[in-house]
C-alpha cells in the first residue's frame, strides 16, 4: 500500500484546522491537504512580524476557509469550530496558545506546561465548547 493512498484515505473529507496557515509552513501544509481532499480551515492573526500573507494561498483560495483570528482570543475560536470534528495542525506558540485556551490557563501558567514534539493530544469538547476530556497519545518524555 503506498503512503499516498494511506494519506488520501486519512484526510479525504476530514476537516483540518491549521493555525498560522498564512505563513510558509502552514500554507504549504494547506496545499498538501487540499490535494489530499481535506476540508481546510486556516486561522491566522496576520501579525506583521509573524510572516503570514494571503498571497501564500494563491491558487487554492477557493479551496480553503480563512479566518483572521488570534487563537489566544478565547471567545472567537469556539464559534469557528462549533459542531465540527477537527484535526488541528499546530506547532510552537500556536499550539501553546490553543492549549492555553482549551485548558483555561493563564499566560503565566502556560509557560510551565511541557509539550512533547510530535505527540498528538485529543480534546473532546462539550456542546458549549468546554473540554469534556483530554487524552495524550504518546510518550511525553520528549516534552519541552
Amino acid at each position: 500500500m503506498s503512503s499516498r493512498f494511506t494519506l488520501e484515505k486519512t484526510f479525504r473529507n476530514k476537516h483540518v484546522l491549521i493555525t498560522g496557515g498564512l505563513g510558509f509552513i502552514g500554507s504549504n501544509l494547506a496545499r498538501a491537504l487540499v490535494r489530499l481532499g481535506a476540508r481546510v480551515t486556516i486561522l491566522d492573526s496576520l501579525i506583521p512580524e509573524y510572516g503570514g500573507n494571503r498571497r501564500n494561498l494563491r491558487g487554492i483560495e477557493r479551496d480553503v476557509s480563512v479566518h483572521r483570528i488570534d487563537v489566544r482570543e478565547h471567545g472567537r475560536l469556539p464559534r469557528v469550530l462549533r459542531g465540527e470534528k477537527v484535526l488541528v495542525a499546530a506547532h510552537g506558540n500556536s499550539l501553546r496558545s490553543l492549549v492555553m485556551v482549551l485548558d483555561k490557563l493563564t499566560k503565566e501558567q502556560i509557560l510551565g506546561v511541557n509539550l512533547a514534539t510530535g505527540v498528538p493530544m485529543v480534546y473532546k469538547l462539550n456542546a458549549d465548547s468546554t473540554v469534556a476530556s483530554k487524552e495524550v497519545l504518546g510518550d511525553m518524555s520528549g516534552a519541552h
